[in-house]
């Protein structure tokens, strides 16, 4: 009986294992917004007084030079 016991709990674990192991080649994928879309929810963060005036200016400045400068000037920037 001892024996059965330890069978059945060896094969129980193999398979929770074997689950554990196997992912199902699952992806995920980060979509990283727009320039456009950024600049979007900026203007509605205005619009809804989350931000002012001058804040607004200075991060849309930010957001277009970080997306205009050439990738060699956005490392140095970090």
């Amino acid at each position: 009986m001892n024996n059965k016991i330890k069978a059945a709990s060896f094969l129980a674990l193999s398979l929770t294992m074997a689950g554990c192991m196997y992912h199902g080649g699952t992806q995920e994928t980060i979509h990283q917004p727009t320039l456009g879309q950024e600049l979007l929810d900026l203007q509605s963060a205005l619009d809804k007084g989350a931000i002012s005036q001058q804040e607004y200016a200075r991060k849309k400045e930010r957001l277009i030079d970080g997306r205009t400068a050439p990738a060699a000037d956005q490392k140095r920037k970090r």
